[in-house]
């Protein structure tokens, strides 16, 4: 579809800081967690959204095919 300005992308976030998360989480595991990621925190909801509304702005029109992975630096390609 890139021919047609289309682009595809996909955004795969590790662990998010949620209500679903919190309730999941106790504060050892979440600490755990927490010292396992290199950026030093558990990503949030506006860290997903900011990616994703970075790939629909005009100024990404040229980026499509690919995979970003929001994860602190938990995981690295």
């Amino acid at each position: 579809m890139a021919p047609h300005t289309i682009t595809c992308n996909a955004v795969t976030p590790r662990l998010i800081d949620t209500d679903i998360t919190g309730g999941l989480l106790d504060d050892e595991k979440r600490a755990t967690l927490r010292a396992e990621i290199p950026i030093g925190r558990l990503g949030t909801a506006d860290d997903v959204a900011f990616a994703i509304a970075f790939l629909c702005a005009e100024r990404a029109g040229y980026i499509t095919g690919e995979v970003l992975d929001i994860n602190g630096g938990s995981h690295i390609d």
